[in-house]
């Protein structure tokens, strides 16, 4: 776990613990290539092989970008690692040993770090002026339907993608407070290509979204309220427990590798 404000963390189930080796505090963290990898906005650090608690400080790839933005996300897709900035997005491919690519392939950034997630098509990710859906190499609109909706930076805006029933879900405030709206795009494919049906939901105040999919789970979907700090679980007729419960960790966000 990683903030950007403490030392990250590891969890074996039942304790959290400082990971070992002194690693930066940075607040983008993934497991990706038999390596743990950490971000801040002008690098990228990583672990020697199997292990997360060695960092030398030349085990580093240089993400600074001639906007100096700010890094958004980090995910790993497709046997590769994006970085998303708000000015544009990078690609590493390979080894960082044994001989790797970095590079700075698109001009369109992310402003919105927690709307970014990856799909079977790409990773969907929020920019300025609308949702984009990257698969390492080009970068297209994920859908023209809701664009008109972007007159706004929207930098509290959330989104995740929902596997169970192909559909993202969006979720960003219209009044600059808390997220008030939610847009749920689902995916249906089509003989002309693949297009994304949108319905709209009002009052939902989603502040964070999560899917269970561990081993004992079936891939449902949860959100966290930003107006009264309930978890809900979302696409089921009954509320999760049958009753409310409030999350009582009160935190910065983290990021899970």
């Amino acid at each position: 776990l990683a903030n950007g404000f403490d030392v990250a963390k590891t969890f074996d189930g039942t304790n959290i613990a400082n990971l070992g080796g002194t690693p930066p505090v940075y607040p983008f963290i993934r497991f990706h290539g038999d390596r743990l990898w950490i971000a801040g906005d002008n690098e990228v650090r990583y672990t020697a092989i199997n292990v997360d608690n060695s960092w030398p400080a030349a085990q580093a790839l240089n993400i600074s970008d001639p906007k100096g933005s700010r890094t958004r996300f980090m995910l790993s897709y497709n046997g590769m690692l994006i970085i998303g900035k708000e000015g544009g997005l990078f690609r590493f491919r390979g080894s960082p040993v044994l001989g790797g690519d970095l590079n700075l392939f698109s001009s369109i950034g992310c402003d919105a770090g927690y709307t970014a997630d990856v799909t079977e098509f790409g990773i969907v990710f929020k920019s300025r002026d609308g949702l984009y859906i990257t698969d390492g190499f080009d970068v297209a609109p994920f859908s023209d339907k809701i664009r008109t909706l972007f007159t706004g930076v929207f930098a509290g805006a959330v989104g995740k993608y929902y596997p169970k029933n192909r559909q993202y879900w969006f979720s960003f405030p219209t009044t600059g407070a808390v997220n008030n709206t939610t847009w749920v795009g689902t995916i249906i494919e089509h003989p002309k290509g693949r297009r994304v049906a949108w319905h709209k939901y009002d009052g939902f105040a989603i502040d964070s979204i999560a899917i269970w999919d561990g081993g004992g789970d079936a891939g449902e979907i949860y959100y966290g309220r930003a107006d009264n700090g309930l978890v809900r679980r979302a696409d089921t007729t009954n509320q999760d427990l049958t009753t409310d419960y409030t999350c009582r960790i009160q935190s910065h966000h983290h990021t899970h590798g």
